[in-house]
């Protein structure tokens, strides 16, 4: 509750009386997960300076519905804090494939700078790129096409992209 509210102080105390900082309430949520959601960004990094991990259940879940629901505040503090931008649904989409299917060019590019795949593939076979393509976004796809090429040259070790 504290952590919910951003209750710095409160947390403080209960964290030099040795309480669990990652102990999961009744509907699943720990401290940090709270203060993440919350946006309470001094109670998140307190907690995180005193064991806790952000652990998310079916992560690829939630992330693609933050993504879908355009929750890109909320986006960024879960990728901040350490959850997976690669994290997959049960269908093995990413929230990367669920930006470039909605043509949503500002989450794509904040997941692309956190890491994300854009040539992981879903359980059809489709990567992040495909989706983007089919969405018909041309900058979208030149975003993508770019992340692709810098992808490509890291793992040859390229010193040069062409340009297009």
């Amino acid at each position: 509750m504290a952590a919910s509210r951003g209750y710095e102080d409160i947390v403080r105390f209960l964290i030099q009386w040795k309480a669990d900082v990652n102990c999961i309430d009744k509907f699943g949520n720990s401290p940090l997960m709270e203060a993440v959601k919350t946006g309470y960004d001094k109670v998140a990094k307190l907690l995180l300076e005193n064991g806790a991990i952000l652990s998310l259940e079916d992560a690829g879940m939630h992330l693609c519905k933050i993504v879908a629901d355009s929750k890109i505040d909320l986006l960024r503090r879960f990728l901040v804090y350490g959850v997976d931008p690669n994290s997959k649904s049960y269908d093995h989409r990413t929230p990367l494939h669920v930006a470039a299917a909605e043509g949503l060019h500002l989450v794509a590019t904040i997941l692309l700078e956190f890491g994300a795949d854009v040539l992981s593939k879903d359980r059809w076979g489709n990567t992040p790129l495909d989706e983007g393509k089919r969405c018909g976004s041309k900058p979208l796809v030149k975003i993508l096409e770019h992340a692709r090429q810098s992808r490509t040259c890291r793992s040859i070790e390229c010193k040069h992209v062409p340009p297009n």
